[in-house]
């Protein structure tokens, strides 16, 4: 897109020192910025002196849009980021398969914090079940897309193919759902769902619940087995600073959020957590 706009394009090799991007986006007179959620974590968290502020947005000022995608947004920090910047911050979804971009919240219009948005012009969405029926409004299901930025196939692989792609819908393996104004809200990876005794259970609402204790800074929920439930929960934490936590306190402030059988049965402590090249939390690894 950017060379379809005639328009140049940083990139930020390196997030270390962390200034160093709010540096990069001074210096080039970034116009459009589009990170990870975990990217804007840090920046909406970052101490700036009272006294530089006004100047930092003053030479921020070029910037007009803050997108971010390949994982969930979670609201406080798109409030957080907004309230220090005070440049919009759109969250979208899209997929590789989807050449990538899928939905955006509007930059004009009703943005919705927790939502990825409405398709992008030429794009269709819809949400089925598991025997591919069409679900109604905020019923969760597999979402599907069609439209010309959806792939022709993998490629030589003709078995993924045929469970991938169905009458011109790609099936995105994301569960999801739809409001009546269209907008859409993904609620985990269909293969990441844990099924604790026949119950469904989406890792990505337990996560965001921890992100939301001020005492954590990272969270990853897994699937493990167990021998009478079939699947159980289980929490990776890193804490932030100099926090101090322990199990039972982590559980009994998820206990006042959702109900007992999404509670996560083990909970580890990391100081860190594994990342894929993207900068996502790479859960295989933690399975």
């Amino acid at each position: 897109m950017p060379i379809n706009a005639a328009a140049s394009i940083t990139i930020i090799d390196s997030l270390r020192p962390f200034r160093k991007i709010v540096r990069n986006v001074i210096k080039k007179k970034v116009t459009v910025f589009v990170a990870i959620p975990s990217i804007y974590n840090l920046l909406a968290h970052m101490h700036i002196p009272t006294v530089f502020t006004s100047r930092i947005l003053k030479m921020i000022d070029p910037l007009r849009v803050c997108i971010s995608g390949a994982a969930a947004l979670p609201t406080d920090v798109l409030i957080a980021f907004e309230e220090k910047f005070r440049v919009p911050l759109l969250e979208g979804y899209g997929l590789t398969e989807a050449s990538p971009v899928v939905s955006l919240n509007p930059m004009r219009g009703k943005r919705k914090p927790g939502s990825v948005g409405l398709p992008i012009n030429g794009v269709q969405v819809k949400i089925v079940g598991e025997q591919a029926q069409g679900l109604v409004a905020d019923e969760i299901g597999e979402l599907l897309v069609k439209g010309p930025n959806v792939m022709k196939g993998y490629f030589k692989n003709e078995q993924a193919n045929s469970s991938t792609l169905k009458d011109g819908w790609l099936f995105t393996g994301d569960m999801s759902r739809i409001d009546q104004e269209g907008y859409i809200y993904i609620v985990d990876r269909k293969k990441e769902m844990i099924n604790v005794r026949g119950l469904n259970v989406y890792p990505a609402e337990i996560e965001k619940v921890l992100l939301r204790h001020p005492g954590i800074r990272e969270a990853a929920v897994v699937g493990v087995r167990d021998r009478l439930k079939g699947e159980v929960p289980k929490a990776f934490i890193v804490l932030e600073g100099n926090q101090r936590l322990s199990v039972s306190e982590i559980t009994g402030y998820l206990r006042k959020n959702l109900a007992g059988f999404k509670i996560p049965k083990f909970v580890e402590f990391r100081d860190s957590l594994p990342k894929t090249a993207t900068g996502k939390i790479a859960k295989r690894q933690l399975v």
